[in-house]
């Protein structure tokens, strides 16, 4: 992919990051410290991915170039107005829900491993 059609499309991905988070900091929570954190590297690995799918689909010819720099901030640009509607509504989102059950039987199973001891 060429340097010209990443020059802003990179960039954009700090606003995205950044309309990502606000609906995701005003959730409450309720499982481990680490969620934060596991949430964060997830949408990040979640971006990385739809760059390398996207220059993949450049390189083989199947989608134009401005497309292929685009498509993460696309998908990502999608997910942040959702979130932000799940937010505006007060409405809970499930898979943060789900991943946050997870956490807590995580948090709970190395609690009770490392107090036998």
């Amino acid at each position: 992919m060429c340097i010209r059609d990443r020059k802003f499309s990179y960039p954009f991905a700090c606003i995205i990051f950044g309309i990502i988070g606000i609906p995701l900091g005003i959730q409450p929570r309720r499982s481990a410290r680490s969620y934060s954190l596991i949430l964060s590297l997830g949408v990040f690995l979640i971006y990385y991915i739809l760059i390398s799918i996207g220059e993949g689909l450049v390189k083989s010819g199947l989608i134009p170039v401005f497309v292929g720099a685009w498509l993460p901030n696309i998908a990502l640009i999608s997910l942040g107005v959702y979130l932000f509607v799940k937010a505006a509504h007060e409405s809970p989102i499930k898979i943060l829900a789900w991943l946050g059950e997870i956490l807590d039987r995580l948090f709970q199973f190395f609690q009770e491993l490392f107090a036998k001891g």
